[in-house]
C-alpha cells in the first residue's frame, strides 16, 4: 500500500502522501477553490500546521493542506460529491484523446479496457 495511515498515542501520522498544497497559478486556484472549501468545509482538509522540511520548487507558494483521516479521504469525499462509480479490477489497454467536433463539443478521453468495453470521459 503506497499511503498508510499509522496511529499511536500521540495521533495520526499518514506516511504516504504528507500535504496538498494549491498551486500558486491563480486561475488555477480560483478554479479549484470550490472544491478546496467543501473539502475543508467536511473537515476532510484542514490548513497544515508547522514546516515543509526539504519542499520542492514544485510545491509551489499556495496553501498547505493536512487530511486527518489519511489521503484516501479525500478521494472518497470526491466520489461520494459527483455521480462517479470507481471501478476496480479493470486493466486500461489504450487511453485516446478524441477531439472535438461541432460548435459546442468539448474534447474527450477513451479508454479502451481488456474486457472490450469503451468509455469516453471529458477532457
Amino acid at each position: 500500500e503506497r499511503t498508510t495511515v499509522l496511529g499511536g498515542a500521540t495521533g495520526l501520522a499518514d506516511s504516504g502522501a504528507q500535504y496538498v498544497t494549491v498551486t500558486d497559478d491563480a486561475d488555477v486556484a480560483e478554479a479549484h477553490k470550490p472544491l478546496y472549501d467543501s473539502l475543508a468545509a467536511a473537515g476532510v482538509l484542514v490548513p497544515m500546521r508547522g514546516r515543509i522540511e526539504g519542499g520542492r520548487a514544485a510545491d509551489g507558494g499556495g496553501t498547505n493542506y493536512v487530511a486527518p483521516q489519511g489521503v484516501a479521504s479525500i478521494v472518497e469525499r470526491v466520489f461520494s460529491m459527483s455521480s462517479l462509480s470507481p471501478c476496480c479490477s479493470r486493466r486500461a489497454t489504450a487511453l485516446r484523446h478524441v477531439a472535438a467536433r461541432g460548435e459546442e463539443a468539448r474534447s474527450r478521453w477513451e479508454l479502451t479496457s481488456a474486457d472490450g468495453r469503451c468509455e469516453q470521459f471529458d477532457g
